[in-house]
């Protein structure tokens, strides 16, 4: 083949024919015929309705007993599980299993720390905006034991409930909760660190403070009505008695 010859060849290739795209106008009527189809369903569908009724699924109840009424779950069970850590919201809190329960919750903060003010940096409500390290229940039995740790910045809170019954016990039985703080790592470090600089310039070192506040609440408040008298001293809450008329 001469030269030439491949030179027509090649160019014939190229010049072959291309698939033609769809006009404008094709477009538009693939467009409109699609639409068409959908409101014809839609139509369709309605007077499908409208003749035929819908009838609702038929459900028989299971012959059994409710669980509320099976034997495990008796008055003594209720009367062990009427307290618990049932305010999952909150970083720690409690309540009873009652329609109008009567609640306890736990808030901290830093009583130096310009933005406990500005800011309202008052730990209560578990959220993420808080930035905690570390938060959550560290063992938890579901009934009458629980200790869980909070990581905040340079604090560590540690935090135990626990519940008994005796012979001497009300309905509800009797249940404590201790609270520790302490420094974390960080905070230890910072602490030594600003112990080291208050020495070297002739001062007395700053001790770190958190704030503790423990509130007893009605969830009914408007219309319920509680006495407390707190036992103990100033220092140190030994034991907090009451009673509340939702209860």
């Amino acid at each position: 083949m001469s030269p030439k010859a491949a030179v027509k060849s090649v160019t014939a290739k190229r010049k072959g024919p291309q698939a033609k795209r769809p006009s404008g106008s094709g477009r538009t009527s693939r467009l409109l015929a699609l639409g068409l189809v959908q409101v014809l369903a839609v139509a369709a569908f309605a007077v499908y309705r409208a003749w035929v009724p819908w009838t609702p699924p038929e459900i028989t109840p299971l012959k059994a007993p409710l669980m509320k009424e099976l034997a495990e779950y008796d008055q003594q069970y209720k009367s062990n599980m009427l307290w618990g850590s049932y305010r999952s919201g909150l970083y720690f809190g409690m309540r009873t299993r009652t329609s109008r329960p009567l609640l306890l919750g736990t808030m901290w903060f830093d009583p130096e720390d310009p933005a406990t003010i500005t800011q309202q940096r008052i730990r209560h409500e578990a959220q993420q905006e808080d930035k905690l390290d570390s938060y959550g229940w560290v063992r938890h039995d579901g009934r009458s034991y629980g200790r869980q740790q909070m990581l905040d910045g340079d604090y560590q809170l540690t935090i135990q409930m626990v519940k008994s019954s005796s012979s001497d016990s009300s309905y509800g039985g009797d249940w404590s909760v201790r609270i520790k703080t302490d420094l974390s790592e960080a905070g230890r470090a910072r602490q030594q660190a600003a112990k080291e600089a208050a020495g070297a310039a002739g001062h007395k070192p700053r001790r770190r403070k958190v704030s503790l506040l423990l509130y007893f609440a009605d969830a009914h408040w408007r219309t319920g009505q509680v006495e407390m008298w707190p036992q103990g001293t100033q220092a140190k809450l030994e034991q907090v008695g009451g009673q509340c008329s939702t209860m």
